[in-house]
């Protein structure tokens, strides 16, 4: 689940380093096992000891991200999140976590950024997150007409456009992509 195409990353970067109880690899899937499991912290270790031994890896920095939303982190969603977008420009879900954290911390201008580059690269792609990206992404337009709209003293208008299905307002601040 956490690769951009369903399978194992294969990294340039060497994993013969053990000094950490085990590869990268295995690390990761003991992240991925913790992170299932709602453990988000032990996931968070794992996968922060296995950036450690493949810091060259873009999925290991979107996992770990993965875990700091759980955590409500956002500026370290963040954080990996651009190191993960910078290693690989076209890795969908660096984009998508990297907006619904700007989007979470009321930053509308910097989410519909990041959302437009995970929606015109996961198009590219076939990505099997583009619907729930494209789905974030209109209900960020609606949040930001809404605030608007409140702005300008039309409550009626908001009401009727929050009672609309959102996925930012009444959710969970966590969704797994």
């Amino acid at each position: 689940i956490f690769t951009a195409a369903g399978t194992p990353h294969s990294s340039t970067h060497n994993d013969s380093s053990e000094s950490l109880g085990g590869s990268a690899e295995t690390l990761k899937a003991a992240g991925n096992r913790h992170y299932e499991s709602g453990s988000w912290v032990a996931a968070h270790r794992c996968y922060t000891q296995a950036i450690e031994l493949d810091p060259g890896n873009p999925f290991l920095l979107t996992n770990r991200a993965a875990c700091n939303m759980s955590l409500l982190n956002y500026e370290s969603v963040i954080k990996d999140c651009l190191k993960a977008v910078e290693l690989d420009p076209h890795l969908v879900k660096g984009y998508a976590r990297m907006a619904h954290a700007y989007a979470l911390q009321g930053q509308a201008r910097q989410a519909g950024k990041h959302y437009a580059s995970a929606v015109h690269y996961g198009a590219m792609q076939g990505s099997s997150i583009l619907d729930r990206v494209k789905e974030e992404a209109a209900a960020l337009e609606t949040l930001e007409r809404a605030n608007n709209l409140q702005a300008a003293d039309n409550h009626d208008q908001v009401v009727e456009l929050l009672s609309a299905s959102c996925p930012f307002v009444g959710a969970p601040p966590v969704a797994l992509m």
